[in-house]
């Protein structure tokens, strides 16, 4: 299921900045993890055989692009098909981004998207769904909503977009549990968005303020690489490894990711891109 914590977070990370920022902003925090979750879980994959289909070189090397859905090529990892629904979100962003963010151009954005979003499954136009994204559309719509809440505070229509993104977001969990996952049913899935959003909307109306514990803010960060590595190289390895083994390694492993692999990656990616666009800048302004 998609999450729409990360779009909150874009839209946080961009509020106020150039499409240059932006894009600097999230290929820094979405990139260097994912790297080194296809590689670590190809190599996983390699080691424990017969669990899952090993990708072909040529496809895990596609997979660093965070593309391969868009080019029908399968997956290192199933759960990173929601890496490509949020790609085409940071996709769409920037054009707002562009015309300067705003509390108005934000909830339009959330409205048309929405409206559009809505019948792109039946319009059999593959270029529409592909633009919409239905199937994460409504996660991102709500971390829109969020954030709009969080700086402007709550009123009427934002609720009703969040309203409509919980109706709407049932839909893909829903149908994910039943044709691929099976291990629930849609009153599962129904109770699990509920839950999860309800608390996201605690968020922005500071029901959480009062929770400051530093070891958050760690925590927070191991969510991304925790989510990259957890479940292929995981389900292949748990018939070989007692549970708590198992939690606690991919625990280490994901402060290990966002410590060694992230930090010293981004600020790398960061450096040469600044120079990169700077060259640009220069160079448009030579005679």
């Amino acid at each position: 299921m998609p999450n729409p914590l990360p779009s909150a977070c874009a839209l946080f990370s961009c509020w106020g900045r150039t499409p240059r920022q932006f894009f600097v902003s999230r290929v820094i925090r979405l990139y260097p993890a994912c790297w080194f979750a296809v590689l670590f879980t190809t190599a996983a994959l390699i080691a424990v055989p017969g669990v899952w289909e090993r990708l072909r070189p040529r496809e895990v090397l596609l997979d660093l692009t965070m593309l391969p859905s868009g080019s029908g090529v399968p997956d290192v990892d199933g759960v990173y098909w929601t890496l490509w629904s949020e790609l085409r979100f940071h996709l769409l962003l920037p054009v707002v981004v562009a015309m300067g963010l705003t509390y108005r151009r934000v909830v339009v954005l959330c409205r048309v998207w929405g409206a559009v979003a809505m019948p792109a499954p039946v319009a059999r136009l593959p270029l529409l769904e592909l633009a919409a994204n239905p199937d994460g559309a409504w996660y991102s719509i709500a971390g829109l909503a969020l954030h709009l809440v969080h700086r402007f505070g709550q009123d009427l229509l934002l609720r009703g977009i969040l309203a409509m993104a919980w109706l709407m977001g049932q839909l893909e969990p829903g149908n994910r549990i039943e044709d691929v996952e099976r291990v629930s049913g849609r009153r599962g899935s129904v109770a699990v968005v509920t839950v999860f959003l309800l608390f996201m909307v605690a968020v922005p109306l500071g029901y959480t303020d009062r929770i400051r514990w530093k070891w958050l803010v760690t925590a927070g960060a191991m969510t991304y690489p925790l989510y990259l590595v957890h479940c292929a190289a995981d389900t292949a390895l748990i018939a070989r490894l007692p549970i708590a083994v198992l939690v606690t390694g991919f625990l280490l492993l994901s402060y290990l990711i966002h410590r060694f692999v992230e930090r010293p990656l981004s600020r790398l990616l960061k450096r040469g891109l600044d120079t990169s666009f700077a060259r640009l800048r220069n160079a448009d302004h030579r005679p």
